[in-house]
């Protein structure tokens, strides 16, 4: 007999895992003055945030098909649904300084800094789509970024205000 619980991969995705940010030319381990590492905590595939915006994305669809006049979306629009979907399935980040001062991982916070750097948005697109690494089912060192500890860390535990 198996128990199905044990392979509960929404609520694994809802806890979420940390991407170690890498340096978009070398590769190389971003750290603070400290030494620690800059990190990105993220909800993934199969989380609720995530099955909420296939939801919309295919209602959107579906619609467009069923009334082939209606306007397409233009590349910005597309732009904005993309950091649309990174910034809800951001959870927290450290680390991360704004003109020198720490930056909170408030929702407009996360969509300016995707906004503008386009290597942090990269690895957070990369990281979150790559279900086996996510989920720890092979090692998630990639040159896009590296998951902390994959495959044996403990998942992020959510915020109260992730509800």
């Amino acid at each position: 007999m198996m128990d199905l619980t044990t392979l509960d991969l929404t609520a694994q995705a809802d806890t979420g895992r940390t991407l170690d940010l890498v340096h978009p030319l070398t590769k190389d381990p971003l750290r603070d003055d400290n030494g620690a590492a800059i990190t990105i905590t993220l909800r993934g595939p199969w989380s609720r945030a995530w099955q909420q915006m296939l939801h919309e994305r295919v209602d959107q669809d579906r619609h467009a098909l069923l009334h082939p006049d209606a306007p397409r979306p233009s590349s910005a629009e597309e732009y904005n649904r993309t950091l649309d979907r990174l910034t809800a399935l951001t959870v927290t980040w450290s680390g991360i300084a704004w003109h020198g001062a720490t930056l909170d991982p408030t929702p407009e916070n996360i969509r300016r800094v995707y906004d503008q750097f386009w290597w942090i948005r990269q690895q957070v697109d990369a990281f979150v789509a790559d279900e086996e690494a996510f989920f720890g089912a092979r090692s998630a060192n990639s040159s896009t970024g590296t998951a902390s500890g994959a495959g044996t860390s403990t998942p992020t535990a959510p915020s109260p205000a992730d509800g």
